[in-house]
């Protein structure tokens, strides 16, 4: 995540330190929250997939579904959707 981003993401946090979910001052805090950890959770996954590309990895959509090639051809992270990809790019990334 880039400063900007970490920023925005702090600022968003701090409401949930001095607002009750859903009460007053009328902010919905589980909004507030929920946008906070999908920017978390999105920005890092892209950066994920970003390297793997400029590595020589390859994205294909083929079969009905997304496929990231290795620069061998060895099928790696897979979705219907590229947020599935993403997410299990993510979930293999961390298996190591």
């Amino acid at each position: 995540m880039d400063h900007d981003e970490q920023k925005l993401i702090a600022n968003m946090r701090r409401f949930q330190a001095d607002h009750k979910p859903d009460g007053y001052p009328p902010v919905r805090m589980g909004d507030i929250s929920m946008l906070c950890d999908m920017v978390e959770e999105a920005i890092p996954a892209i950066d994920l997939l970003q390297k793997h590309l400029e590595n020589g990895d390859k994205l294909r959509y083929q079969f009905g579904a997304w496929w990231l090639f290795d620069k061998a051809g060895n099928g790696g992270a897979t979705g219907i959707t590229i947020r599935r990809l993403l997410q299990n790019l993510v979930w293999l990334d961390r298996l190591g």
